[in-house]
């Protein structure tokens, strides 16, 4: 594949250009036409659309295959067309160039879990100064108030 445009189909979307206009749909949607499909007129509607599941759950994965089909969405632009693409997969079409130029950087499941377990030790750590911050000076109101009731 030369050109992302050249593309029929990525993940659960197709889509097909004819002449400037940019058809884009869910996969299960290729050969149905389009009078028979709800038409999504801006990006904010599609956005809707991409950002639920078919029983109405949140989707905070793009990628995970529960895109409710049904829908279509046109533009007159190869602009608009990755806009859509973006907000549909997000970031795919800059992993996509930088997998093409050769800029992709990979990091493998070991590495990302060193990372993300050292940041959450870091928090860890932060959490048990503060608890202890806080203990301490829970404790010296204590004592400042027994110091107080003393002197009465």
């Amino acid at each position: 594949m030369r050109k992302m445009e050249e593309a029929e189909k990525m993940g659960q979307i197709c889509w097909r250009r004819m002449g400037k206009v940019w058809d884009v749909r869910h996969i299960q949607d290729q050969g149905v036409a389009v009078g028979k499909l709800k038409n999504l007129g801006t990006l904010d509607e599609l956005e809707e659309v991409v950002r639920w599941d078919g029983k109405g759950q949140y989707r905070p994965l793009r990628s995970e295959e529960n895109l409710v089909p049904g829908w279509h969405y046109q533009t007159n632009s190869a602009e608009g067309f990755r806009e859509a693409i973006e907000v549909i997969y997000p970031g795919a079409l800059g992993n996509w160039s930088a997998q093409q130029n050769g800029k992709l950087r990979v990091i493998d499941w070991k590495g990302a879990v060193k990372k993300q377990t050292k940041s959450l030790q870091i928090l860890i750590e932060g959490e048990k100064i503060a608890f202890l911050f806080f203990l301490n000076l829970c404790c010296l109101i204590h004592l400042f108030s027994i110091e107080k009731i003393k002197q009465s």
